[in-house]
């Protein structure tokens, strides 16, 4: 297992990498977690009108990974009511601070540009909720899945769930739908501690 994760090159750390920029946000070595202690960790933000989702093992996030061209941690997937997937990027050098920016218009998503090649079908299956189920998530209102990991501290404060408080505004105009998705290692996931990658 420890050569498929290390052939995985997991995700990118959206912030710069260097040491004191880690200490500084909290970012910690990964390790092994569970539902109930993701669960926990969510419980203790103050955030609310979401839903949790996990990556069902780590083939189908490495099918994710190949479905967006990279895996960032912390990001926002965007897709309309049509179920099609709209990048809030205009290029693929931009970073998430763009975010913010895009939730502010999020009413006019069903005017933006979108990519009916990714749509919220054909990537159900690379998910599981909190009962390590399929969580079906459908078309028929503006869905956003931000991704965060544990592991990543003030990171995902200052990112993911400040996200989550910016789209429950905008949910007050619009039809709209958030999922968590949790990007740390799972312990479904069939791995040990030795296969995890070091950051720091």
């Amino acid at each position: 297992m420890k050569k498929h994760i290390l052939l995985t090159l997991l995700f990118t750390l959206n912030i710069s990498c260097n040491r004191i920029t880690l200490i500084y946000y909290g970012v910690k070595n990964p390790k092994i977690e569970t539902i109930e202690s993701v669960k926990k960790y969510i419980k203790k933000q103050n955030i609310s009108n979401y839903e949790l989702i996990f990556f069902k093992n780590i083939d189908e996030l490495n099918n994710f990974k190949k479905e967006f061209n990279e895996l960032k941690v912390p990001d926002a997937y965007f897709f309309n009511q049509n179920g099609n997937y709209v990048p809030y990027k205009k290029n693929a050098k931009e970073c998430n601070a763009h975010v913010d920016d895009f939730i502010i218009d999020l009413k006019n998503i069903n005017n933006d540009n979108s990519n009916m090649n990714i749509n919220l079908q054909s990537l159900n299956h690379f998910f599981v909720d909190d009962d390590n189920n399929n969580p079906k998530i459908v078309k028929g209102k503006t869905i956003v899945i931000l991704s965060f990991a544990k592991f990543l501290g003030k990171v995902n404060k200052e990112h993911s769930f400040e996200w989550v408080k910016s789209l429950e505004e905008a949910s007050k105009n619009i039809d709209l739908k958030v999922y968590l998705l949790n990007s740390d290692f799972m312990n479904f996931w069939d791995v040990t501690n030795d296969d995890l990658p070091k950051i720091n």
